[in-house]
């Protein structure tokens, strides 16, 4: 699988490189630098492991949360973002609490945090680049646990959901300064997730 994405990605970026338009012409004299910040969030699913998931005991999808900022000069792209994931327990615990002098029993939750980066080349698809296709690789690195939320005394249970090294093939839309819109896919390099599949939303600042 992994072998067929790359192989996918190799297609698209030699696609891309032959369906810009117009191109600048960087040896102008009156070339200008591109150069934009953005900032995003978005949501999306994460593909995991079969065997690493069925046994850290939940589910092989997960639901995926980002934010995000980008900066562009030319076709250079660099970024750095936070994530969190929401894992389906198949080993939730419950405990009793107490708050206020009420006691009761709770539910555990299996939840995930990350910290990425990425660099990568953009691909203009517009003279003006308000579409473009970028190509990325990156690391994000992932810690995630079972636990009860805001409970400092209840039980804690690690779950080896760590990330790693990742691909990324982006489809990106500049609809209407500032806005921006895009489609994500990565394909990771490790033994606890597969893939990743994230729709973006941000603002792009020139």
């Amino acid at each position: 699988m992994k072998l067929s994405f790359i192989s996918i990605l190799l297609l698209v970026a030699s696609f891309s490189v032959q369906a810009q338009v117009e191109p600048t012409d960087l040896s102008s004299n009156d070339a200008q630098v591109y150069s934009t910040h953005s900032w995003y969030f978005g949501a999306g699913q994460y593909q995991l492991d079969d065997g690493k998931s069925r046994r850290e005991g939940v589910e092989n999808d997960a639901l995926y949360l980002s934010g995000g900022y980008q900066w562009q000069r030319n076709g250079l792209l660099i970024g750095a973002g936070i994530s969190a994931l929401t894992y389906d327990d198949n080993e939730e615990f419950t405990e009793e609490v107490e708050s206020r002098g009420y006691r009761y029993d709770r539910d555990s939750d299996a939840l995930g945090y990350g910290l990425f980066g990425q660099l990568g080349y953009s691909f203009a698809l517009k003279p003006d680049r308000t579409l473009s296709l970028d190509l990325l690789g990156g690391y994000e690195r992932i810690w995630s646990e079972r636990s009860i939320s805001f409970c400092d005394d209840c039980r804690e249970e690690d779950i080896d959901i760590e990330g790693g090294a990742f691909a990324r093939l982006s489809l990106r839309w500049i609809i209407s300064q500032p806005f921006t819109l895009s489609l994500n896919l990565k394909q990771f390099f490790s033994e606890s997730v597969d893939t990743g599949v994230d729709l973006t939303f941000g603002w792009t600042v020139f």
